[in-house]
């Protein structure tokens, strides 16, 4: 074979298809048979070269280079701890050089590369006959002659060297050809008369990407063409490997490669394609067709992202955003092109979820749960309602499969979106991508970790096998629904914070307001595939207008949902039926919320006289058995009566008494409060720093002031400010952060401020019990702690840490700290959020006797009826009073 020109059948035999192992055969054993039992596994293979003689050499992990014999005996092995990349066999034949893999090391908490090298062994023997250590990591190219160039393929070096390497062996010399491209294979060219290689180009743009070429003896590089022959392209391309070809057509390059959009690969527009010499004119070019893919497997639709970007990009010139119906007209519009040119696909599948006959036992042996079951059917919103700490989370956690039920079964049918407890209250720094990418089906998430991790280990090494792991991680990416998914996300995105996904896609989660957060998250699963959606307080920090779109959107999803809330206008209006969990025990309450009430009150009072049966009943066998039992004493013959009537109460008593109706709550706050001084609060100019204009207001002594507005206009920032400027704070309470300002905000004499925290993060509590927190921060004696504690109903917990307690439970223990404390200013963000309704209206209690000022944020419609006053924090970032609240402010204008 001519080195300068490649052998026909390598060009012109058709590609043969994959002939899939037998049914029932695993590989292993097919390769055995056709081996002959000769079969010698490795673990990695990077390289193979055949030798006219027909012996075969391979470099492998662990193995610098291997010979096998035609007949299947091998020749020699070099061992090697790091293992061969690339093998070039040397134009006589008789030796081969070999570039030995370079080690990544943790030093100094960076990864370190050390250098790599190049190893001339001999095909006799596998004798070491040269080495090269150029001080880099290496990729070689080799022309037909025996010319070598060992490029740099650290794209992090600041020095980018090429080594050229004589027939003979000897270095040459050094040159520079520019960067290594971290996105492209290496550009190895076999058979050929000259040193070929890519250079230039940015990371996304082939503008100045192109093929080179480098005289070893003048050291000079000529660019020859742009890799890049297709200018309307919108991509980046991988290119290489390449083959040198000389025949009736003239000189060429065949390479393949593959088309990358700045998000993956894009399926079907892996290529090969012949370039003429020296000019690059495309001669000949064939894609690789994309395997058919199921009916109903979801594919991306690039035309939807393009769509919603430039309406985003319309709608922000003009600093608005754009509103629900204009993104669903949008969405609309461009699915219908697409299912006109792809009239296939599934038809939508629904879901259900079933609780059969569950048990949970808490660590301190209480039982939660006792024999619970409930079944909620295809395209039913049923409501969790319960008192605080009854178990409603834990029944989500237990269908979602974050808990094994130790006792009975959890089933459902379709994909489960969840949305945990704490959304809205991430304080963390990860960012929003990491938000929706945690609520993506399962395949994404571990499509998106593939990724992670192959982006990672090209950061470490760049030879050809990682480079392919990339690739390959980008087409599952693909494969899993990833690309449609992104589309979805710049609708959520566009929808919840008025920017597309690409544009707030690194922003940190904890600079989003709750209620953004929240929103967000709904928008993401219920526009999902999922069939079945478990959300566990899906209204919290929501505003108004949020709560009012979510119940909309819950009465018209065709997905299953199972939610938990305590919002009673949203149960009423959102939930099909009401699944109640209570003392142990769960009963379903076929109907809307607003005769829920009626049906607890009746179903409890049939408890009720059941129960009073039973007991009745019980007593008169208890009776019997006892009469009996005296006269068979004196008469034989009653002997068998009295055995009868014992059986009969043993049985009685086996069945056990009808379930005991559950006690209602008695909750009770004793939140007192003192006299202070006439003005409580007095702003004076105050601006805080990036989320509102200035403006001067005060709040008088006993007033009742309710703060509404929509979420990110900086109300709960408004409340920190006046609880970081406090000069005495309530016992046992922790300073407060300060908060951005200009102008004054000032507290009036004797006003001692008591901020509940609408996140419930209070560090200081974290890992004690409510009993030991009374007692430290409050000097109480453990009777004492228990008698405060019970009038909050929080005994049960008593002994639990504080980070175990449910919502309702943090909340209510936060308020008892506030009453403990002394506060004369009650600072409160979103108090009723997590509260059960008899704690809510224990707390409306609580504030009409309250001897001191209130100055609440809420969202809650039911219990602003109960203020006097109202500050509107408007979207444009003014602040006004309002005589009654007001719950259609838009969202916030502030620049995104």
């Amino acid at each position: 074979m001519a080195p300068e020109a490649l052998r026909l059948k390598e060009t012109a035999t058709p590609a043969a298809p994959f002939s899939p192992t037998p049914a029932g055969r695993p590989p292993e054993e097919v390769l055995g048979d056709l081996s002959g039992g000769r079969r010698e596994p490795r673990r990695q293979v990077w390289a193979v070269a055949p030798l006219p003689d027909g012996r075969i050499l391979t470099a492998s992990e662990g193995i610098a280079l291997e010979c096998w014999e035609p007949s299947g005996r091998r020749a020699f092995t070099v061992p090697d701890a790091a293992g061969g990349r690339q093998i070039q066999v040397t134009p006589d034949g008789g030796s081969a050089w070999v570039v030995l893999n370079s080690e990544t090391r943790r030093i100094d908490d960076r990864w370190k590369r050390s250098p790599g090298s190049a190893v001339r062994f001999s095909l006799t023997d596998g004798a070491r006959t040269a080495g090269l250590a150029p001080g880099f990591s290496v990729t070689l190219t080799a022309r037909a002659d025996g010319w070598l160039a060992l490029r740099n393929v650290d794209h992090t070096s600041t020095v980018q060297e090429t080594l050229l390497v004589s027939p003979e062996g000897q270095e040459t010399g050094r040159v520079r050809l520019g960067k290594f491209d971290l996105f492209n294979h290496p550009f190895a060219v076999r058979h050929s008369p000259e040193l070929f290689f890519l250079r230039g180009g940015r990371r996304w743009d082939d503008e100045g990407k192109r093929i080179a070429r480098l005289d070893p003896l003048t050291r000079t590089a000529t660019d020859l063409f742009p890799l890049e022959w297709d200018t309307a392209r919108d991509g980046h391309l991988f290119g290489g490997p390449a083959a040198y070809v000389r025949d009736a057509a003239g000189e060429a390059l065949i390479h393949d490669g593959a088309v990358h959009n700045g998000q993956g690969l894009l399926p079907g527009n892996a290529f090969v394609v012949r370039r003429a010499l020296p000019g690059g004119s495309t001669v000949a070019r064939r894609t690789v067709p994309q395997p058919p893919r199921p009916r109903n497997d979801r594919r991306p639709h690039p035309r939807l992202r393009g769509a919603l970007k430039r309406l985003a990009e319309t709608r922000l010139s003009t600093r608005t955003y754009p509103s629900r119906s204009e993104i669903d007209l949008t969405v609309r519009r461009v699915r219908t092109e697409t299912r006109r040119r792809d009239p296939g696909g599934g038809s939508e599948s629904v879901g259900h979820v079933e609780v059969g006959h569950v048990v949970h036992t808490l660590p301190d042996g209480r039982v939660l749960l006792d024999d619970v079951s409930f079944r909620v059917g295809e395209g039913v919103t049923a409501a969790l309602v319960g008192p605080n700490g009854a178990g409603k989370t834990t029944l989500l956690r237990l269908v979602s499969g974050d808990l094994t039920p130790q006792e009975g079964t959890v089933a459902h049918s379709g994909g489960l979106g969840v949305m945990r407890q704490f959304i809205g209250n991430v304080r963390d720094e990860s960012s929003v991508h990491d938000l929706l990418l945690s609520i993506a089906p399962l395949r994404v998430r571990e499509a998106a970790a593939a990724l992670e991790a192959a982006e990672l280990a090209m950061m470490e090494r760049e030879d050809e096998p990682t480079q392919l792991r990339y690739a390959n991680a980008l087409a599952g990416w693909g494969d899993a629904g990833g690309y449609e998914i992104e589309v979805l996300w710049d609708a959520c995105c566009i929808a919840a914070l008025g920017v597309p996904h690409d544009s707030c896609r690194w922003r940190e989660v904890k600079t989003l307001s709750g209620g953004e957060q929240k929103r967000l998250v709904l928008e993401a699963l219920l526009r999902c595939p999922d069939e079945v959606l478990l959300l566990d307080e899906p209204d919290n920090y929501l505003d108004v207008p949020g709560k009012q779109w979510l119940e909309e959107r819950l009465r018209e999803t065709p997905k299953t949902v199972l939610l938990v809330s305590h919002d009673r206008e949203l149960l009423d209006r959102a939930a099909d039926r009401i699944v109640t969990v209570e003392a142990g025990k769960v009963w379903v309450h076929g109907d809307r919320f607003a005769t829920y009430a009626a049906a607890r009150r009746d179903r409890n009072e049939r408890l009720e006289e059941l129960r009073r049966r039973w007991d009745e009943e019980h007593a008169k066998l208890k009776q019997l058995v006892n009469t009996l039992k005296n006269k068979a004493a004196f008469n034989d013959g009653l002997a068998s009566r009295y055995q009868a009537a014992q059986t009969r109460l043993r049985k009685f008593e086996e069945a056990g008494p009808p379930e005991v109706p559950p006690r209602d709550q008695s909750i009770t706050m004793r939140l007192r409060g003192d006299r202070t001084g006439k003005r409580a609060v007095i702003c004076e100019d105050l601006e805080l720093t990036g989320l509102m204009k200035p403006f001067s207001n005060e709040i008088w002594y006993g007033e009742r002031v309710a703060v509404v507005g929509s979420n990110g206009s900086g109300k709960s920032h408004f409340l920190r400010l006046l609880a970081s400027v406090a000069e005495e704070l309530p016992r046992g309470a922790t300073p407060t952060a300060p908060v951005a300002h200009t102008g004054v905000a000032r507290l009036g004499a004797r006003v001692v401020p008591g901020l509940f925290a609408q996140t419930h993060a209070r560090p200081d509590l974290a890992g004690r019990t409510p009993c030991e927190i009374v007692m430290t921060e409050h000097a109480r004696l453990r009777g004492d702690a228990m008698s405060a504690l019970a009038r909050y109903e929080l005994t049960v917990c008593a002994e639990q840490p504080f980070d175990t307690l449910s919502g309702g439970q943090q909340a209510r223990l936060q308020i008892l700290l506030l009453e403990l404390g002394g506060a004369t200013l009650l600072l409160l963000d979103e108090p009723t959020d997590n509260l059960d309704l008899a704690s809510a209206e224990a707390l409306q209690e609580g504030l009409e006797s309250y001897k001191g000022t209130v100055v609440t944020v809420t969202h809650d419609r039911w219990f602003a009826r109960s203020f006097d006053r109202f500050l509107l924090f408007r979207s444009d970032g003014m602040i006004r009073e309002s005589p009654e609240p007001v719950w259609d402010e838009t969202r916030v204008t502030r620049p995104r």
